[in-house]
């Protein structure tokens, strides 16, 4: 399976991990606090790992996306999309970075027949996003 997600504009990156850079408009201020408040997401991902299987894609990366963007994160494979709300320096916007990631499995590898059971998505990540926190 192979999805990539994109972004166009002035656009840099900052590594977090081994499989994980935190893209952000370039401004450096933005990047570098993106960057501290993100920084426990590979361990995420190997607790996320631990509980469900291997992650199935080679990268996870995130995009903080400008303040319109009007949901707290969107679960693109590979590139998470993250509003820069959830930046509040103390590292809990961590919290929607679990979320996304553990839409990885449940959501993107495994997903409901139609929309009459679109809750089970939600409901099974929000219970494996809270095992995954670390």
């Amino acid at each position: 399976m192979n999805r990539d997600g994109f972004a166009v504009g002035e656009i840099a990156y900052k590594e977090v991990g081994p499989r994980t850079w935190v893209y952000a408009e370039s401004v450096p201020s933005i990047l570098e606090v993106a960057a501290r408040e993100f920084v426990g997401t590979e361990e995420m991902i190997r607790q996320g790992e631990k509980l469900f299987g291997p992650y199935e894609w080679d990268r996870f990366d995130l995009l903080v996306l400008p303040p319109c963007f009007p949901y707290g994160g969107m679960e693109n494979p590979k590139m998470v999309f993250v509003t820069p709300t959830v930046i509040r320096g103390d590292a809990s916007g961590g919290q929607v970075v679990a979320h996304e990631l553990t839409h990885s499995w449940t959501g993107n590898l495994i997903t409901n027949k139609n929309n009459e059971y679109f809750w089970l998505n939600e409901g099974n990540t929000t219970y494996a996003e809270r095992r995954t926190v670390v």
